[in-house]
């Protein structure tokens, strides 16, 4: 049983690149939040239900997301920005083919597009293309060099392909860059905790803890640290929480102390 990853979401990208130069066409509709029954009818109207889908990603529903995607592209099938929220709806909802073809259809619409790099490199890496995953989160970040989520999409490809220090290096960049990001810090632990850097997996699992403190995950990642340190009464005590909070956890724990 490995110890929880977190993978990098393109939508924390999204949330941080905000809006796109292309979806900002209109400033006269309603408050996008409250707008889930507006019906938009022209191309202009393409945008705002690519703002309006961004705002249910945000809320985390995914479906609504992906209605108003492909409203917005069948509207504009111009707009790289309806192809690129469709792609992120349809990662979250587990189409990763789905997000791979919208991500390709995104780039060729406008090739200078961080989001739409990134959003590929997250549909290769999760259907094991894990090269091309690291060739478009170079390209994101050639493009976009200050947004330190994409070093973290990058690093879960490294990851994958066993270059755990330079998955390392990329997360320390990515936290450096985004200090706000829990699961950057998740993922730092488990490498650091590969390489024998067992004390900074402790720091990095306990931030992680700190910055949110009714996830399982960090407590159970800690726990496999401290049994790593021969800690175990430590590692019995930081098991038990996560068991409290996710009690589907308790066959992972039990075979963790029965090794």
């Amino acid at each position: 049983m490995k110890v929880i990853i977190i993978r990098t979401s393109v939508l924390i990208l999204l949330a941080a690149c905000a809006v796109e130069p292309e979806q900002s066409k209109r400033t006269d509709l309603p408050n996008l939040s409250r707008a889930s029954s507006v019906t938009f009818q022209n191309k202009v109207d393409a945008a705002a239900y690519v703002d309006r889908g961004n705002t249910k990603i945000a809320l985390g529903d995914f479906r609504g997301a992906l209605n108003d995607a492909n409203q917005a592209a069948i509207l504009d099938p111009d707009l790289a920005p309806a192809f690129i929220l469709r792609g992120m709806a349809r990662i979250k909802t587990t189409d990763f083919r789905g997000a791979l073809e919208d991500s390709d259809r995104a780039i060729k619409l406008n090739s200078s597009s961080a989001l739409a790099y990134a959003l590929r490199s997250s549909a290769r890496d999760k259907l094991g293309d894990h090269k091309g995953a690291i060739e478009d989160a170079n390209n994101a970040i050639a493009l976009a060099p200050n947004l330190g989520e994409t070093y973290g999409l990058r690093s879960q490809a490294k990851t994958s392909l066993g270059d755990y220090q330079g998955a390392l290096d990329d997360l320390n960049k990515a936290i450096s860059m985004s200090p706000s990001e829990a699961g950057l810090y998740m993922n730092r632990g488990e490498i650091r905790r590969r390489l024998g850097d067992l004390r900074g997996a402790i720091e990095d699992a306990s931030q992680v803890i700190k910055m949110m403190p009714n996830f399982a995950g960090g407590y159970f990642n800690r726990g496999v640290t401290y049994l790593d340190m021969k800690n175990e009464k430590a590692a019995r005590k930081d098991f038990e929480k996560a068991r409290d909070l996710a009690p589907q956890l308790s066959d992972a724990i039990n075979k963790r102390l029965q090794h």
